[in-house]
């Protein structure tokens, strides 16, 4: 699996439209993806829920969220 589908669930698709983005648009627009993703992998039930790839998915969220600070100089 390739990380633009496990951490955003993105199709090769969303990976193009990104790439026509502005950077902050490209960064949210991947943050909404993960996000929605997110509420999918905890809404599994609890014995199949995969706790790593929340982990993950939590990070990537984090990592995008702080990109976009950075660019906008808010600390």
């Amino acid at each position: 699996m390739k990380k633009c589908e496990l951490y955003y669930d993105l199709t090769d698709v969303e990976i193009q439209k990104i790439s026509t983005m502005q950077y902050i648009e490209g960064l949210e627009f991947k943050i909404s993806n993960a996000k929605t993703l997110l509420v999918k992998l905890v809404n599994t039930d609890l014995a199949y829920r995969d706790f790593s790839r929340i982990n993950k998915v939590c990070k990537a969220i984090k990592f995008n969220e702080d990109l976009i600070k950075e660019v906008k100089g808010i600390t």
